[in-house]
C-alpha cells in the first residue's frame, strides 16, 4: 500500500487548517477535476479516477490512499498473520511429537511425567523469557514407587532426587506440564533412565514351531 503525496492548490497555507487536520485520517471523493476537496482547501496530485473514496491524512506531507487499498491491506495482514500462526502451530506440533517420542524411548517402567524444578530469574538476560533461567531444565518426576535393582525411589520424587538437593533459588512445582510436551533434558535423571532400561528384563524370544 502507498500513500501518494498531494499539494494544496492555493498559494497561501492556513496554520489553522493544518492545526485542524494533522493526525486525522480523513475520507473524502475524489473530484472529477482529480482534485480532492479537505476542510474547504483544494488538494492536487491525487492519482484515481473521479469518485473514488480516498483516505487524507496531514503531517509533515499531505497524502492519500484509496479506502479500497487500505481494507485490502487489512486483508491481507490478516492472511499473514494467520499464516504465521499456522506455522507456529506446525512447528510446535512437530516439536511435541519429537519430544514425546524421545520421552516414550525412555522406557521407565513405572507411571511418570515430565516436571521442572523452577529457577526463578523475573526476566533478566540469563532469562527463557517467561521467568525462568536458561538453566532450568526438565525432569522425570515418578508417579509411584520404583525399586528397580539399586534404584529406589518413592512415588512424587524426582528420578535424580533433585528435589532433595535443592536449594534456595529453586521452587518446586506440581510437576505437571504448563504448555505442550517438554522433553526431558536432565543429564541425571537420563543417566538413570539408561541404566534402568539396560537392567530391565528382556523378554523371551518366540520359538518357531516346528
Amino acid at each position: 500500500m502507498k500513500w501518494n503525496r498531494l499539494t494544496l492548490k492555493s498559494a497561501f497555507i492556513d496554520p489553522l487548517w493544518y492545526r485542524r487536520n494533522t493526525g486525522v485520517s480523513i475520507p473524502v471523493r475524489v473530484e472529477e477535476d482529480l482534485t480532492v476537496v479537505l476542510d474547504g482547501e483544494t488538494l492536487v496530485g491525487c492519482p484515481y479516477p473521479p469518485g473514488t473514496e480516498v483516505k487524507i491524512r496531514v503531517s509533515n506531507w499531505i497524502e492519500c490512499v484509496s479506502t479500497k487499498e487500505i481494507q485490502d491491506e487489512i486483508v491481507r495482514r490478516k492472511q499473514v498473520l494467520l499464516e504465521e500462526q499456522r506455522e507456529i502451530r506446525r512447528k510446535e506440533q512437530l516439536r511435541n511429537e519429537q519430544d514425546q517420542a524421545f520421552n516414550d524411548s525412555l522406557a521407565i517402567p513405572v507411571k511418570w511425567v515430565a516436571a521442572r524444578l523452577d529457577v526463578l530469574s523475573g526476566l533478566l538476560e540469563n532469562s527463557t523469557g517467561d521467568g525462568y533461567r536458561k538453566s532450568t531444565v526438565q525432569h522425570i518426576l515418578l508417579k509411584e514407587d520404583l525399586h528397580v535393582g539399586r534404584i529406589h525411589r518413592e512415588a512424587n520424587t524426582y528420578l535424580c532426587l533433585a528435589d532433595t538437593r535443592a536449594k534456595g533459588n529453586y521452587s518446586n512445582t506440581n510437576g505437571e506440564a504448563t504448555y505442550g510436551i517438554r522433553r526431558i533434558s536432565c543429564k541425571q535423571c537420563l543417566k538413570l533412565a539408561l541404566k534402568l532400561k539396560s537392567t530391565a528384563p528382556k523378554k523371551p524370544k518366540l520359538l518357531g514351531l516346528w
